[in-house]
């Protein structure tokens, strides 16, 4: 594997790690292992440049609020969330 995507890989390694530290209430999770596959799976596929200037407690946030967010939309319905991860 070339060492720049290595590098990749690290730092994106780091940033799921950091965003899984920084997270206090993991509900509905019922554990950290959900918590680390979910966070992983969540952010697995965005780039590190669009989420590095976020701290790691807003990037938690967000992920568990769209995931209980689409908990509790009956299926095949439409929800609109706006997420302020400040407030």
């Amino acid at each position: 594997m070339p060492a720049h995507k290595r590098r990749n890989i690290d730092r994106q390694q780091q940033l799921i790690e950091s965003i899984i530290k920084a997270t206090r209430d993991a509900r509905p999770l019922k554990d950290r292992r959900q918590l680390r596959r979910f966070i992983g799976e969540y952010y697995r596929n965005v780039s590190f440049d669009d989420v590095s200037h976020a701290e790691p407690e807003a990037l938690s946030a967000a992920a568990l609020a769209h995931l209980r967010s689409a908990r509790r939309r009956p299926q095949a319905t439409h929800r609109l969330s706006v997420f302020n991860p400040s407030e």
